[in-house]
């Protein structure tokens, strides 16, 4: 049953604007989930079990508590992403690692931010895969075993298995059913639990010989019970060669700490048991002591006949879920089929109440055999944990079938008509008794595999269906015959993969499906054909299909063709040959070679001949670079197998695509390497474990196998790389509970105190902060020797790892405090900038802090308000007031980054002293700390606005002097102030052209535009013109734009954003608080504005057949009345539509006869032009405003705005 994916979203609500959180919240539980899932679960908070993923937003730096929940998630394997609002993040560590995972995802707007979730963050989400091919494992796999009788089992055959194991890697049971295997294969699973390895057990429907092969190339040693019997329906629809092909695959893979015990009670699985020599262990017939297993399922299949139709469900539908469900699917099926039994025997349907009772007394959820319920990635799953008395269950089952029992139609209607796929797939199991069944049952189970759309299902279905030669009947032959004819390409190409099959090609009565197949149009049913007989085994080649693919060109089909030739090489017709050596021909295809050394190497090591290793030879001096890799991935631990010719070409000119795999294969045959050899395996991992953690990643657990001194050199090639690959892995080696690896990286690290370089010393703090609960007590021990280092350097990367990873600790903060006194003026502010950040809205007042900021070093002071600045414990009234203490320190550098400070936050509120400072800047020595007062003004205009601040500005500043240098000076510092409200650019819409102009009259005017880009694809539009012009005007301009910016974002009624700006002017009580604009919200999507007219100019709509209109509807200017009342209009935009919006400086321009422009010479002039763009319309009016007023000075500020509909 599909499960949801976890998602932790963790919003830095500290350096983000309000209501961003709640934007993520809202859109990510609608996000699509991988293919796992069935819903993306959004968590806030962090839990005990770890998330799927977390997703940070994040502002322009991460804060002290992101960082520490970043690092944290990082060093446990979570995978990370992050929604960033910043620009510049190329200095901050967090940003750095999440550019290097490409992960980092920067927006502006809303809009960018909700475009970004509903795509490259759900694509994100989608390739995570959840560790769904971890099987049961550790302590739980044991305990679900409830104790293991082992005096029962051979103990000669025990001792022997523990041998073979140890020396080999795997071992091979077999023997009849009742014989012990399981109960000896339990024993050696728990031995092998008590030296350290991780016991898992294989419980899987699909045979995935690459899932467990990656499984055991994974940083844990472990060791693997894989019970063939658990999958007894796959050894009974495929091939011996299939399952020879994957247990070669999977035993390449096993060494001394990786180790696979295989079971099978099937005769056949035994004769390939054989192969493996001494590996395999034959047990004894059961002796009396074991005689009642036998007797258990004879009694089970009585049983089984003599329950009702409710019981016998739960058996049938763990039969046909075989060999593992989650209980969740296991439990609704099972619902639905009793409902339906319910009210097909009494004609009523039961309350979920009683289905709920029923429930707590079955088997299943009390774990009775053949039921175990075991924790597979945290959801309960049921399990068969009884092959016999499951083959009991099977027997019944077939019993039943055709002869008109209800449970077989009722448990066929309910899992084939499901919608989940899984559901279908049991359902489909049905058809390993197919010719048992009634006509009518045959029916509903071919039209259902007919419709079917998931091919695994379409693929296992016709596999169990072919399977039977007595059992394939008309029926069964008109649906393939349908699909070869008619059906879907997808469903053609699962049928392929079952018409492999040697009795089909034998026979001249159905051979006629395979050649429809083998002449298919589509390559890749031709390619799955070849495929399944490959799987099948060529021998003799009935039909003779494998000659018939000589011929077939394509891509695909010569891709499977050289596959099988490489695995049946030297033995091969002359034709076949030549397929081989056109591929090794100069200039052959890179993708054909690979295939063939694939091939080449899908087989036991012991059947390479002098012949194989030749080609083998040739091959690797032919593949392009990552091919060295793919014969390293498959030699895996039997390097030995080869001879010194083969190995010089694997380990030398290794490209950099194979240096990973080539170095695996090494590690994993390490005690066969020679010295040359082991010479070469150390270059690479001291090369490239430093710089690349995925190396690091490979390499690092399999330190056990090493000799003590070689565990010493690799930690420490770990420990002082100069990347942080090593260092990273090491600590996610670490949080994976190694203890056996902490001991030994304690040893490293205290050597490297005692005797390393600084350079060396310099890399430990942070490991050692970031790693401090999995080393326990002798890290802080030897954390305390850091900070007392006689390098500054390194005393100072002390402070710094602290701050970076967010540690607020009472053991860090003691660091902190300690290296504040430092002599050396780098560590105290690195100290120093790490307590202000990490600091108590109080503590910025007191204590530590509040000491340093007397510190004599004007560096160290600037290093507290940094840290400071992005403190996110104190509030903003305390931030404030701290930074306002130090704009009037005696170093103009502190004043400068006390400014930049106080600009950085997203508001500033009203404290004791920040007017009269601010204002006394103005005048400051440094013209540096002059243009940082005008830039935090521009940024915040409502401390411009402030009632407090205006009445302590200078009067220069105010413009009520009348001439002078310094009055040019203040007026142009005010002029820098204004050209910053106003937008450097019109935005761009697709079918919109926007163009603008402003000039004002004096040094600094009263006009205003701006643009606000809005959710949905609109588009704000603000034109103003404010009473008076000068400098106040200009400051009213800056209160203005900071009220209405803030208003837009948050108020969706155009009425309310205008009365809010009106009360806000209303409240100044200034003339220059009269203030005319117009507000209108533009819809790019379909061309509806939106307007409210506040006493302002008239917009012309100009249309395109000629027509005009003033958009008039609104209300009085602003800053008049306070709750002054405001409408609403709308108008319908359509293409080639102008809309022009201007200020009175445009129309009342006169002419020598003081006769105005007007309105009536704008309309006229648009008229004219209306057929052009937009900033040639602005250029025609401008020209037409200058013809006018001739040669006279300009009088009034001039704005336009148009915008036009393409």
């Amino acid at each position: 049953m599909p499960d949801s994916f976890d998602l932790l979203v963790w919003a830095d609500t500290s350096v983000l604007e309000a209501g961003v959180d709640s934007v993520i919240l809202s859109e990510t539980g609608n996000l699509r989930p991988p293919g796992w899932a069935d819903r993306v679960k959004v968590f806030q908070e962090e839990s005990e079990v770890l998330p799927d993923a977390i997703l940070f937003l994040l502002g322009e730096r991460p804060s002290a508590s992101a960082r520490a929940m970043f690092f944290k998630m990082f060093r446990l394997g979570v995978p990370v992403g992050a929604l960033v609002s910043a620009t510049d993040h190329s200095s901050e560590p967090v940003f750095s690692k999440l550019k290097e995972w490409e992960r980092l995802w920067l927006w502006q707007t809303r809009g960018d931010l909700i475009a970004l979730l509903q795509n490259t963050v759900e694509q994100w989400i989608c390739s995570i895969n959840r560790d769904l091919d971890s099987y049961p494992s550790g302590e739980e796999l044991i305990q679900s075993w409830n104790g293991v009788a082992g005096e029962s089992v051979d103990m000669e055959s025990l001792l022997r298995a523990f041998s073979i194991l140890r020396n080999r890697g795997f071992v091979c049971l077999s023997g009849s059913m009742g014989a012990g295997k399981t109960t000896l294969a339990r024993l050696l699973l728990m031995e092998a639990a008590d030296e350290g390895l991780v016991p898992m057990e294989h419980i899987d429907s699909n045979v995935s010989a690459f899932k467990i092969e990656r499984l055991l190339r994974g940083p844990d040693d472990c060791i693997l019970l894989f019970d063939i019997d658990s999958i007894r329906r796959q050894t009974e629809i495929h091939p011996l060669h299939l399952f020879h092909s994957v247990l070669t695959v999977i035993l390449r893979a096993t060494d001394s700490r990786r180790r696979v015990v295989l079971t099978s009670s099937d005769p056949r699985m035994a004769g390939l048991f054989s192969l493996f020599g001494d590996a395999h262990v034959i047990l004894p017939a059961p002796e009396e002591n074991r005689q009642w297993r036998i007797e258990e399922g004879e009694k089970a299949l009585s049983a089984f006949k003599n329950l009702d139709l409710f019981s016998k469900a739960e058996l049938v539908l763990l039969s046909l879920f075989e060999p593992i469900v989650s209980e969740t699917l296991f439990r609704s099926s099972l619902f639905e089929i009793w409902s339906r039994l319910h009210f097909l025997l009494r004609e009523t349907f039961p309350r979920t109440e009683t289905l709920e009772e029923m429930y707590s007394k079955t088997r299943a959820s009390r774990g009775v055999t053949p039921f175990r319920r075991l924790s597979v990635d945290g959801v309960i799953h049921l399990c068969s944990g009884d092959t016999l008395l499951l083959s009991a269950v099977d027997r019944g089952l077939a019993d039943l079938s055709g002869g008109g029992s209800p449970l077989i139609r009722v448990v066929m209607e309910t899992l084939l008509n499901s919608s989940v796929p899984e559901q279908r797939r049991a359902g489909y199991s049905i058809a390993h008794m197919y010719r048992h069944l009634s006509s009518s049952e045959k029916s509903r189970l071919l039209f259902t595999a007919s419709k079917e759309t998931i091919e695994e299902n379409v693929t296992d279905f016709f596999a169990m269906l072919l399977s039977d030669r007595e059992a394939f009947d008309r029926a069964s032959e008109g649906l393939c015959r349908h699909i070869l004819d008619s059906g879907q390409v997808e469903l053609r190409r699962a049928l392929a993969l079952a018409l492999g099959n040697p009795w089909l090609r034998k026979d001249h009565y159905f051979r006629d499906l395979v050649e429809a197949a083998a002449a298919d149009e589509d390559e890749l049913v031709r390619g799955n054909l070849l495929q399944s007989i490959d799987m099948w085994g060529v021998a003799g080649d009935p039909g003779g299909f494998v000659e018939t693919f000589l011929l077939d060109r394509s891509p695909v089909v010569r891709r499977v063709l050289l596959f099988l030739l490489g695995r049946r090489f030297p033995r091969l017709s002359e034709g076949e040959m030549a397929i081989v050596n056109d591929a090794l021909s100069v200039g052959s295809n890179d993708d054909e070679l690979t295939e063939l050394v694939r091939g080449l190497m899908n087989r036991q090591m012991g059947e390479f001949d002098q012949e194989s290793c030749d080609l083998l030879w040739l091959l690797m001096h032919r593949l392009p670079e990552g091919g060295r890799g793919i014969v390293a991935f498959t030699v895996g631990a039997r390097i030995r197998f080869f001879d010194p010719e083969i190995r010089n070409a694997l380990f030398t000119d290794i490209g950099k695509n194979d240096i990973h795999t080539v170095a695996q294969c090494m590690l994993m045959s390490y005690e066969d390497l020679s010295t040359e050899e082991k010479s070469i395996l150390w270059h690479l991992i001291a090369e490239h474990m430093p710089v690349s953690n995925e190396m690091a990643a490979m390499v690092l657990p399999y330190v056990r196998i090493l000799e003590e001194d070689e565990q010493r050199t690799l930690l420490k090639l770990a420990l002082t790389g100069e990347g942080f690959g090593g260092r990273e892995s090491l600590s996610q080696l670490l949080a994976g509970g190694r203890e056996d690896v902490a001991w030994i990286t304690l040893d490293v690290v205290n050597s490297l105190l005692n005797k390393g370089s600084v350079e060396e010393r310099l890399r430990l703090p942070w490991f050692l902060l970031w790693n401090r609960d999995s080393l326990g007590e002798p890290a802080w021990n030897m954390l305390g020797m850091l900070a007392a280092d006689d390098d500054a350097s390194v005393r100072k990367a002390m402070a710094f790892g602290i701050r970076r990873l967010g540690l607020s600790g009472e053991k860090e903060l003691k660091f902190l405090n300690r290296l504040s006194g430092d002599s050396e003026r780098s560590v105290r502010a690195a100290a120093g900038e790490a307590l202000a950040e990490l600091a108590e809205s109080e503590e910025l007042f007191a204590g530590q802090v509040a000491e340093m900021c007397s510190d004599s070093d004007p560096f160290v002071r600037m290093s507290i308000l940094r840290g400071a600045n992005c403190a996110e414990k104190p509030d903003i009234q305390a931030k404030t007031r701290f930074f306002v203490s130090f704009l009037d320190d005696s170093d103009s550098s502190v004043r400068l980054q006390a400014v930049n400070s106080i600009s950085e936050l997203q508001s500033i509120p009203e404290v004791p002293k920040l007017a009269e400072k601010l204002a006394s800047l103005l005048s400051d020595r440094s013209e540096e700390v002059r243009d940082a007062v005008v830039t935090l003004v521009t940024g915040h205009p409502s401390v411009t606005t402030s009632r407090t601040l205006r009445e302590k500005l200078p009067d220069l500043y105010l413009g009520r002097h009348s001439g002078g240098d310094s009055l040019a000076v203040e007026l142009n510092t005010a002029r820098q102030l204004q050209m910053g409200l106003l937008p450097e650019a019109p935005p761009e819409f697709d079918g919109y052209d926007i163009g603008v102009y402003y000039s004002s009259a004096r040094e600094v005017g009263g006009d205003y535009y701006d643009f606000f880009n809005l959710p949905g694809r609109n588009l704000g539009l603000a034109v103003a013109d404010v009473s008076g012009k000068g400098i106040p005007a200009a400051l009213t301009m800056a209160g203005m734009k900071g009220t209405l910016g803030a208003s837009v974002q948050s108020i969706f009624d155009i009425t309310k954003i205008v009365s809010q700006v009106n009360n806000e002017l209303t409240m100044k009580g200034e003339a220059s608080s009269l203030v005319g604009m117009f507000y209108g919200v533009l819809d790019t999507r379909n061309g509806l504005l939106t307007f409210c007219n506040a006493g302002h100019n008239p917009p012309l709509l100009i249309r395109r057949d000629g027509s005009v209109e003033e958009l008039e509807t609104g209300g009085i200017l602003m800053g008049v009345m306070e709750n002054a009342p405001y409408s609403m209009g709308t108008r319908q935009i359509h293409s080639g539509d102008v809309l022009v919006m201007y200020t009175d400086g445009i129309t009342e321009t006169m002419d020598e006869n003081d006769v105005e422009y007007g309105v009536s010479g704008l309309t006229d002039t648009v008229l004219r032009h209306r057929d052009l763009g937009a900033d040639q319309i602005v250029d025609r009016i401008l020209k037409a405003v200058k013809r006018h007023g001739g040669s006279a000075a300009q009088a009034d500020d001039r704005t336009l705005v148009v915008v036009k509909h393409r």
